[in-house]
């Protein structure tokens, strides 16, 4: 199972440029979400700071995933990552950006994401008894090595290195996979073909 989850992830490397000109090619339309109510398309930020409503996580979904984006990635909630989950997992396979359609999951995501932050919502309880949004920093930081590790007895999810991965993927797709990510690392944005507007908040 292990070599199966680092085979992946190695295939996942090898293909991100591929998945980066992708996300070029299409330009303003890669991090950008049309919510309801909203008339013009949103960045995951924006719709952040809206507080827009989720269409497909619960609200224990919700509150996982924002621990997990916290610790992966501090930042990563306030740009945006629930609201992209969300709005990806609500979109058609075609459509959908997720790092996890290069690491061969196979769609529905939902079935992947939702039994992952299930199980990552029973480690908590076991290892800490308390549900994975009550962790503090430090409790947070453990769970979350111990997905990457492998080390997390009792799982019942998806190969948890493999969640790890995928999570932080997009963690890191939505804070800086954009000319403005870029610009906040202070990294020259070269993509192979420009988009034709500029995207990402």
């Amino acid at each position: 199972m292990v070599r199966t989850v680092l085979e992946a992830i190695i295939l996942a490397v090898t293909t991100r440029r591929q998945f980066l000109h992708q996300g070029a090619t299409v330009g303003a339309g890669v991090l950008v979400l049309s919510f309801a109510g909203c008339a013009a398309p949103l960045t995951p930020s924006e719709a952040y700071a809206r507080q827009l409503p989720l269409r497909t996580l619960t609200d224990v979904e919700t509150r996982t995933l924002s621990m997990l984006g916290e610790t992966l990635l501090p930042g990563s909630v306030a740009a945006g990552f629930v609201h992209y989950i969300d709005h990806q997992l609500a979109v058609p396979a075609s459509q959908c950006m997720f790092m996890a359609k290069y690491v061969g999951v196979s769609p529905p995501f939902l079935d992947f994401y939702r039994p992952g932050l299930a199980a990552v919502e029973s480690l908590a309880q076991r290892r800490f008894g308390k549900s994975a949004s009550a962790l503090e920093a430090k409790a947070a930081h453990m769970l979350v090595s111990a997905l990457s590790s492998g080390a997390a007895p009792g799982w019942e999810g998806p190969p948890a290195p493999l969640l790890y991965f995928v999570l932080r993927s997009d963690a890191v797709d939505v804070s800086y996979g954009s000319r403005a990510g870029f610009e906040r690392l202070g990294v020259p944005y070269m993509p192979h073909i420009e988009p034709p507007a500029r995207w990402g908040a």
